[in-house]
């Protein structure tokens, strides 16, 4: 549709755009290994529903997989029957299992949603980075910038701590190291790019996970 033909739902979207920008997203859950606060997409979903319902607008998302990766697509719709999408955004699992893949779903559910609404979750930690890959089409208000990755999605905090807590039950359970600090090495740039308090978290959660593991080993 043209933006003519979108002028309900586009006008509907910058009202709504800038009442979400002063709503806070809580970080309600923990990470059980390291006790790191993160937003769950319930927090998000909590935040906006209400603010996009008073508009008329309401959000649906796509979820599929594609040669191992999985992609999701954000749309917005209008109760008039208009509606926007935010592009797909494909990440590949870290790891191919059920919980695996799941942990990359939740994950592009929740920073599709949250990039194509613009927001942040509020938190001592700072806000958290985009992730993956998305095609040209955009939304108003919408990340801009295309980010290429190796197979892996680019690693911001949530993803750094999810990672090492995965990590740490792997290595617990094979009583090895390497897959941990073979992980660290080739993401060490992206980590120490991180706001002060997320780097100090992350290195924190990898210290920790590094003492377990040899702890084991050595028993």
């Amino acid at each position: 549709m043209s933006e003519k033909e979108n002028a309900t739902i586009i006008a509907a979207y910058v009202k709504a755009k800038s009442e979400l920008a002063k709503v806070a997203i809580k970080k309600s859950a923990t990470n059980p290994h390291f006790k790191s606060k993160y937003a769950e997409l319930k927090d998000y979903q909590e935040a906006v529903d209400p603010v996009l319902a008073k508009h008329g607008l309401a959000i649906t998302q796509h979820v599929t997989t594609n040669e191992g990766k999985v992609e999701c697509n954000t749309k917005l719709w209008h109760e008039n029957g208009e509606s926007m999408e935010s592009g797909v955004l494909a990440l590949t699992p870290d790891k191919s299992t059920p919980q695996g893949v799941g942990s990359a779903i939740t994950y592009a559910r929740r920073y599709s949603l949250s990039s194509f609404l613009g927001l942040a979750a509020e938190d001592d930690d700072g806000n958290a980075a985009s992730s993956g890959k998305k095609d040209d089409k955009k939304a108003p208000g919408a990340a801009s910038d295309k980010q290429e990755s190796d197979n892996t999605a680019p690693i911001d905090y949530d993803r750094a701590v999810m990672r090492i807590s995965e990590l740490t039950d792997e290595c617990l359970e094979r009583a090895e190291l390497a897959p941990l600090t073979t992980w660290f090495n080739k993401h060490n740039k992206e980590i120490q790019a991180m706001q002060q308090s997320e780097r100090e978290q992350v290195m924190e959660a990898f210290n920790t996970a590094k003492e377990q593991i040899i702890a084991k080993k050595e028993g």
